[in-house]
């Protein structure tokens, strides 16, 4: 496919991408408000407010997160933002490298060198009101490092997870009182009609004008059913079955023929984000197709380099509950896991 075929439809690739932080988030507006106002003190060079950011999968919370803190750095000066997503980098280590890295903190640190302590006085030692955004913050190893950070004076925490009870419920006691503290916002599944709004405000940034009508927005809003995420992919996928098939409109019909693809596109996007010890649980989940805990856990144990505890490997059997990669049957010893 040649740019030109590429050009007659897509104005703007970057719009259609999952990561793409737009303009203005629609139909989010208290929700930004309301974060905003517990960040506003680092506009006067205090530490705001820890927030904790909750809410289904694909209700635009990492999002709301980016243009929230890109909002910050473009009003005030002398703050810096960094995010690192837990799900990648879960352990100590990892998560504070990617956090240094993305602050841009000093001269870079060879990840062969970076220690824990090293990393952490990067973080004091810096001049500016630091705001991070700890993204699947309910996948950290060590939640320690949590009230670590919290109590770096010039450092807010923006903490981003689906379930609150669950960040919570294993943390220990230093963690949890810290946790407490820090204000919480929920976000709520979109309506179809928002989703419909969302993916229009969409094509209109990265489509040409004529490309993409109303009653398509429609349709993506009643076919991915209040996830966010999905409708971008239903609207990435039309817009590239259009420019190879050579039409010059994305409708409705096109978009039912695309949803098996981007249903698959989806799913790949979250099986591909998983860190090793989430990926080989969900791989050994694929691979038997039904598998009871007791089984699973075994298999996990034989086959892990380096195997976690069970309440860690519980958190991430969550995580894949949570993605929708896998269901759970029963409880406990007898709970039977499936692929879905």
């Amino acid at each position: 496919m040649s740019i030109d075929q590429m050009s007659a439809m897509i104005q703007d690739a970057r719009a259609l991408r999952q990561m793409f932080v737009p303009a203005e988030l629609r139909h989010r507006e208290g929700d930004v408000d309301a974060v905003s106002s517990h960040l506003r003190p680092i506009e006067n060079g205090l530490a705001g407010d820890d927030v904790l950011l909750t809410g289904p999968s694909g209700t635009g919370k990492s999002t709301l997160a980016r243009f929230v803190t890109q909002e910050l750095e473009q009003a005030t000066l002398d703050v810096r933002t960094g995010c690192v997503t837990c799900t990648s980098d879960s352990s100590k280590t990892e998560a504070l490298y990617a956090l240094v890295r993305d602050l841009g903190i000093g001269k870079p640190i060879p990840r062969t060198s970076a220690s824990t302590s090293l990393l952490l006085d990067r973080i004091r030692e810096a001049d500016d009101q630091l705001v991070l955004v700890v993204d699947e913050v309910d996948q950290l190893a060590d939640r320690s490092i949590l009230a670590t950070l919290y109590e770096i004076p010039h450092v807010t925490m923006l903490m981003v997870c689906i379930d609150g009870d669950v960040l919570l419920a294993d943390a220990e006691p230093r963690v949890q009182s810290r946790l407490w503290t820090a204000a919480s916002v929920t976000l709520e599944p979109y309506s179809r009609g928002q989703l419909a709004d969302i993916v229009m405000a969409r094509a209109n940034a990265g489509l040409h004008a004529g490309t993409f009508s109303q009653a398509s927005a429609d349709k993506i809003g009643d076919l991915a059913a209040g996830d966010a995420h999905y409708a971008i992919a239903l609207l990435r996928r039309a817009a590239r079955e259009a420019t190879t098939e050579g039409v010059d409109r994305i409708t409705p019909s096109l978009i039912e023929e695309v949803t098996g693809d981007a249903y698959r596109e989806r799913r790949e996007q979250k099986v591909n984000g998983l860190s090793t010890h989430h990926r080989l649980l969900y791989d050994i989940i694929e691979e038997h197709g039904e598998i009871s805990a007791g089984d699973l856990h075994a298999t996990y144990e034989e086959r892990a380099q380096d195997p976690r505890a069970r309440s860690s490997r519980r958190r991430y059997l969550h995580v894949l509950e949570n993605y929708d990669l896998v269901e759970k049957e029963g409880a406990t010893r007898d709970a039977v896991y499936r692929q879905k």
